[in-house]
């Protein structure tokens, strides 16, 4: 029987007057009494009374009386059901289950708490709160820290390994390297020449050029790096549309030196050049170890200018 009826129908009923309400009232005892096993006992009932606050005076003292009866043979078997399920109780000899929930109420009624108790377990709580605040806080803090340090300490090494094994390496010009050669040829020391010289000269220069451009764009923080980009190349359109011969080099031939001189001069660029190796891959680690696009954009164009303004200076 209770698959035929519909729950929605004390939901979505359209009630318009006392007939209306009258024959609901009737259909809901009806309903009442054939569901009163059903699980949506409780749903019918919550929305018929919804129904009756809405508009009570709609609905006839008969029908209020129907609706009487039927919560009061409700509530009666409901009563019913639970002294049954007493006497299996007391035959073993527990307490019923109305006074056991009775009992057990009183027991865990809570005391009253006055204003100023309420307040003070307010601010405990709001306290409580503040303190896992500021635990967070810091372990997040630290946690920043400690990645920080790790980042920091993997770039040391990086930096140090290479620069213990260029502690001692020196640049030298392949193309003027000639293979050793036996007896009293090999005892004797390598005349450089000045062509070597000006050559080693070239390589320094273009180190420190290196070096130079490397701190410039280290140096430069990441707020600066667009108005410095775009300085740099404002400076590189500058040297692009010079003509040759405004620069061109007007450089007078020098006396030639002595092999002495010459020695000399090449055993301090040698110098020059392993220091300057040393530190520029020093620069170049790091640059690697915080890549930034527009730092690698500044050091191209830098790189362009220089590159252009060494050829005007040759032209």
């Amino acid at each position: 029987m209770e698959e035929g009826f519909d729950r929605y129908t004390f939901q979505f009923a359209e009630l318009s007057g006392k007939v209306d309400y009258c024959a609901f009232g009737k259909v809901t005892r009806d309903f009442l009494h054939g569901f009163r096993q059903s699980k949506h006992y409780e749903v019918m009932l919550s929305a018929f009374l919804h129904r009756l606050f809405e508009e009570p005076e709609l609905v006839s003292p008969a029908n209020l009386k129907s609706l009487e009866n039927a919560l009061v043979d409700r509530a009666n078997a409901i009563l019913s059901e639970e002294r049954a399920k007493d006497k299996d109780r007391l035959a073993k000899g527990r307490k019923p289950v109305y006074e056991l929930q009775e009992s057990e109420e009183s027991e865990e009624e809570e005391p009253v708490l006055t204003e100023e108790e309420l307040r003070r377990q307010e601010e405990e709580r709001l306290e409580r709160e503040l303190r896992e605040e500021e635990r967070l806080a810091a372990r997040e803090e630290e946690r920043r820290r400690n990645e920080e340090a790790l980042r920091a300490r993997a770039r040391q090494v990086d930096t140090k390994a290479m620069e213990e094994m260029l502690q001692n390496a020196v640049v030298l010009n392949p193309g003027h390297l000639k293979p050793k050669t036996g007896g009293k040829q090999q005892q004797q020391k390598k005349q450089v020449t000045e062509d070597e010289l000006r050559e080693m000269e070239s390589q320094v220069a273009a180190l420190m050029k290196e070096k130079e451009r490397l701190q410039t764009v280290l140096e430069t923080s990441e707020e600066e790096l667009p108005a410095k980009l775009t300085e740099a190349k404002e400076q590189l359109a500058a040297v692009q549309a010079k003509p040759k011969s405004q620069d061109g080099a007007t450089t007078s031939k020098k006396a030639p030196m002595q092999p002495k001189q010459i020695n000399a001069r090449a055993a301090e660029l040698k110098q020059k050049l392993s220091k300057l190796t040393v530190e520029r891959t020093r620069l170049a680690l790091q640059m690697k170890a915080e890549p930034h696009p527009l730092r690698e954009e500044l050091l191209s164009v830098l790189q362009t200018r220089d590159e252009a303004q060494l050829k005007l200076e040759q032209a």
